[in-house]
């Protein structure tokens, strides 16, 4: 998508969830309904055509689809750690019953995941020894903690996406009104705000490139005039010269929604 207008430069049929650019090299997730993790790599200078398919084999009873079931997610993350591309993947997975949603439980899941090493230009991958902890990606809390925090902003503090912005966030109005926060975003190095939004949510991932504001916006119901409208997860732009929204774009909403055992 172009930055700043919110066009739509090319799509790919292929893949189902980004998960990392590394120069012009996207690569992504497709969806499987099998124990078997796609990933696809993209060529971001040729209009997002597949340049290469890796497939690696995962344990039974994995199902590595990009959208949630019953009781069954599959997450994954990327990230370059020195020269490497590390994939981990998780699967959380509840049996669930009506007995159990009626009585409140919650029930522990079985958990299965690991860790693979992704060569992009050759399209290889390979799996590492999960308990290789230099290889898990970090699950950082989403605020900055002691040592990370600015003087001047007040907190929390919470972290962008992309190093080196930073957001806070402010209740200015009651509940009657919609845009009730206000967000700060601030440049950490500098201890400085540069720019200013409202929004409706009070925290959610986001991401600053150049002096526009990309954020997440979740699923939501609201009231206009005498209707319900229905808005599906997006991602968003803001000007943050100017606090106004650029463009929205509906996202894939990966959540589940269907029936409950009864």
């Amino acid at each position: 998508m172009a930055l700043g207008e919110g066009n739509v430069l090319w799509r790919s049929g292929d893949a189902d969830r980004p998960l990392i650019i590394k120069d012009t090299l996207l690569l992504a997730q497709a969806d499987s309904p099998r124990p078997l993790l796609l990933l696809v790599v993209l060529d971001v200078a040729a209009q997002g055509a597949t340049a290469r398919k890796i497939e690696v084999p995962l344990p039974p009873g994995t199902v590595a689809s990009v959208d949630d079931t019953l009781g069954r997610t599959f997450s994954v993350r990327a990230a370059e750690i020195g020269e490497l591309i590390i994939v981990n993947w998780e699967q959380r997975l509840v049996e669930i019953s009506g007995a159990e949603l009626a009585g409140g439980e919650n029930p522990k899941p079985e958990i299965l995941s690991g860790v693979v090493r992704v060569d992009l230009v050759a399209g290889t991958a390979s799996v590492i020894d999960k308990d290789a902890g230099s290889y898990l990606i970090a699950n950082l809390p989403p605020d900055l903690g002691e040592g990370e925090r600015m003087a001047k902003a007040p907190q929390p503090q919470f972290r962008s996406a992309n190093s080196g912005y930073a957001m806070t966030s402010t209740q200015i109005a009651d509940n009657r009104t919609w845009q009730k926060y206000q967000w700060t975003i601030w440049d950490i190095a500098r201890d400085q705000p540069i720019g200013q939004i409202r929004d409706f949510q009070r925290l959610a991932p986001f991401a600053v490139v150049g002096g526009v504001l990309l954020q997440t916006s979740s699923a939501y119901e609201r009231r206009q005039d005498d209707q319900m409208i229905a808005t599906p997860p997006s991602l968003r732009a803001f000007d943050l010269g100017s606090g106004d929204q650029l463009w929205a774009q509906a996202l894939r909403d990966t959540a589940y929604s269907g029936p409950t055992p009864e």
